[in-house]
């Protein structure tokens, strides 16, 4: 696989290491982070997310789900277990970026900017966020920013 510059890629499959460092390269830190367990084996089972996490180093990334989402002000690491130590990730980054090992999803997006408002439990944080529109204007991705206090 080649460099591609882009703001959508793909790493079809990385260890714990390139997850962090992606993170560490891409999002920065601080940063914020949910993950969640999609429970695929108890049919009568809820999937699990977490609040919303403040991450400051890359020790503190937890992947200890099935899926998750690392993001900060610029953009956003998704990842997604595909077996005990590797993960199928997606980045969401508002800027064009060169990742080697990482191939970009089309080409054209727009990307707008959103404010959400994100209810769990009593609290309501309001989220910013980027959504990602194909050429044809179509929602593809939303992507998480900034916890707006």
């Amino acid at each position: 696989m080649s460099e591609k510059s882009d703001r959508v890629l793909r790493v079809a499959k990385a260890d714990d290491a390139k997850v962090r460092a992606l993170v560490s390269e891409i999002v920065t830190f601080p940063c914020s982070q949910v993950i969640g367990k999609a429970l695929w084996l108890d049919a009568g089972a809820t999937p699990e997310l977490t609040k919303i996490l403040l991450v400051d180093s890359s020790a503190k990334i937890l992947l200890n789900g099935d899926f998750g989402h690392i993001f900060g002000t610029t953009a956003e690491v998704r990842w997604r277990r595909i077996d005990e130590a590797h993960y199928d990730i997606l980045i969401l980054s508002d800027t064009p970026l060169e990742i080697e090992g990482a191939d970009a999803l089309g080409e054209g997006w727009n990307i707008r900017e959103r404010h959400l408002m994100v209810k769990h439990d009593k609290e309501v944080p309001r989220v910013s966020a980027q959504m990602y529109l194909a050429p044809n204007g179509a929602v593809q991705f939303v992507s998480y920013r900034e916890v707006l206090r």
